[in-house]
């Protein structure tokens, strides 16, 4: 009978004990979870969150776009059409939103623990991002993303490679004297912007250019609602076509009077990843007579299409 009671009691104690222990575990967790740092804090106007579980709070008013979100998961995440961003892993970041300073862009402070992006290496970066049809990224120092071998000094004929390619839209030239009607209308732009004023171009000047610098005679039926009569002159009106590349020249070569202006593309307005990169041919009076890419990347150029180029 003794014997008996005496056990009855020793379970009932180690029972009692096993509720305590589990309690008490119950208990730590509950401690670390509330003394854990705050993934979202609100001070007046200024929001800070550290998780993309804030999102919703954070964007509250929907001022940041679903674009926006999908470019700061390509950091935080690693989900982007690009393989390369698939290698960097970011520790801890923050975004911050406050109109009196930012406006309507964010800041995203981020450190990189992990990458085998070039430009974007190990390190800790202060950068602010503008939402728009694309999202732009501004470090707050030297950026990763600038070319080391990038020419910041332009000869004449690299700048007319770059206003090509800045009113065109396209990363290839026609050879010279075979350009289509097509080339016609686009090359219409460079011409405006580089030889016209306020938006036009006499028509006369317009015609000896495209003789001169691209070896066609123009289509007249082609710019039919473009002409304009001003002071009894008649203009040819600039084409509205607008759109954003970017790109770099990275070499200049002079040789027998072509200069060999070599060009770096990007796939994205923000140089993370690298494109094709094309090299274009210019004489001693500015007439672009050819191209030839000569590294064909995995992503396509950023902005720009082929038009003129059946061949690549």
């Amino acid at each position: 009978m003794r014997k008996t009671l005496f056990l009855s009691i020793l379970c009932a104690a180690l029972l009692f004990a096993s509720c305590d222990e589990k309690d008490v575990a119950a208990t730590a967790d509950t401690v670390t979870e509330t003394s854990s740092e705050p993934t979202y804090i609100k001070e007046g106007e200024r929001i800070t969150i550290t998780s993309m579980q804030e999102w919703a709070n954070f964007n509250y008013d929907g001022n940041f776009t679903d674009n926006c979100k999908s470019f700061l998961l390509m950091f935080i995440e690693g989900n982007s059409k690009f393989a390369e961003f698939e290698t960097v892993k970011l520790g801890k970041w923050q975004m911050i939103r406050d109109e009196e300073v930012y406006g309507y862009s964010l800041a995203f402070n981020f450190t990189v623990t992990e990458s085998k992006l070039e430009t974007l290496p190990i390190g800790e970066y202060k950068t602010i991002v503008t939402d728009a049809v694309d999202c732009y990224m501004t470090f707050d120092s030297a950026a990763p993303t600038f070319l080391k071998n990038e020419v910041t000094v332009l000869s004449s004929a690299s700048e007319a490679v770059c206003d090509w390619i800045n009113a065109t839209y396209s990363w290839s030239v026609p050879e010279y004297g075979k350009a289509t009607d097509e080339m016609q209308l686009t090359a219409l732009n460079y011409f405006i912007d580089r030889y016209g004023e306020d938006g036009k171009i006499l028509d006369y000047k317009f015609k000896e250019l495209l003789s001169d610098k691209l070896g066609v005679v123009v289509n007249e039926d082609l710019f039919g609602e473009l002409y304009e009569v001003k002071d009894k002159q008649l203009y040819i009106k600039r084409d509205i076509h607008m759109g954003v590349t970017d790109f770099a020249v990275i070499g200049e070569e002079e040789k027998e009077g072509v200069t060999t202006v070599t060009v770096q593309f990007f796939a994205d307005c923000n140089r993370f990843i690298k494109s094709d990169v094309v090299e274009y041919y210019i004489d001693k009076e500015e007439r672009i007579i050819g191209c030839e890419r000569i590294y064909f990347s995995d992503y396509e150029p950023y902005g720009v299409t082929n038009l003129f180029d059946e061949k690549s």
